[in-house]
């Protein structure tokens, strides 16, 4: 008999149900006990799908949560867009960098008094 142990033995866990592992079911029943007992049944259900939404991973999310995913998405929507270069320029003489847009038009320069 021969068999072929998984190259990542250590970080291996058995999924149970839909994908989750013990340690996600027990901590969506936490969150769903504390709920009820704390709120009510409409409350500890909802904490409970929360819980899951943030546990449960998906590979088409690039293996992210979905809570994970909506936040992400939200902070690269409403955060401004910004491109970050150094300012360095050869030296010797006037050099400048123009940066342009898709469309050809000038967006700034940058130059180099020399």
């Amino acid at each position: 008999m021969r068999y072929q142990i998984p190259p990542d033995v250590l970080h291996y866990e058995v999924r149970l149900l839909f994908g989750l592992t013990a340690q996600d079911i027990m901590i969506a029943g936490v969150a769903v006990i504390f709920g009820i007992q704390r709120f009510g049944i409409v409350v500890g259900l909802t904490l409970g799908v929360l819980a899951l939404l943030g546990l449960k991973r998906y590979e088409r999310l690039g293996h992210r949560s979905l809570l994970m995913y909506a936040a992400l998405y939200l902070w690269h929507r409403l955060r401004p867009s910004q491109a970050l270069m150094p300012r360095v320029l050869p030296g010797g003489g006037v050099a400048q960098m123009t940066v342009h847009d898709w469309d050809g038009q000038e967006m700034y320069r940058v130059e180099n008094g020399g």
